[in-house]
């Protein structure tokens, strides 16, 4: 079994976008979900259902206030910045 992307949903860094979160922040946080979610259908051979099944063992913290979790026609899940990080993503 691979070892689980487990790493911190924590933006910091980077320059100001005008909304309180940094771009370059934003744009790492998207890598570290993005990772998050393919680590996890790597170990489990399925794709995610939401946020709980990846906090824990492959999120430390909860990204739902930062990005929308979607899925495209074939059932592949996608994140969508909100919120602070709006405009990221899909």
């Amino acid at each position: 079994q691979a070892a689980p992307a487990s790493a911190s949903a924590t933006v910091t860094g980077g320059s100001d976008d005008g909304s309180g979160e940094s771009a370059s922040g934003c744009e790492a946080e998207q890598r570290t979900v993005e990772t998050a979610i393919e680590a996890y259908f790597a170990d489990n051979g399925v794709d995610i259902e939401g946020w709980d099944d990846l906090l824990g063992t492959f999120l430390s913290e909860d990204p739902s206030e930062r990005w929308e979790l979607d899925f495209d026609s074939d059932g592949v899940p996608f994140v969508v910045g909100i919120g602070d990080c709006a405009g990221y993503g899909a």
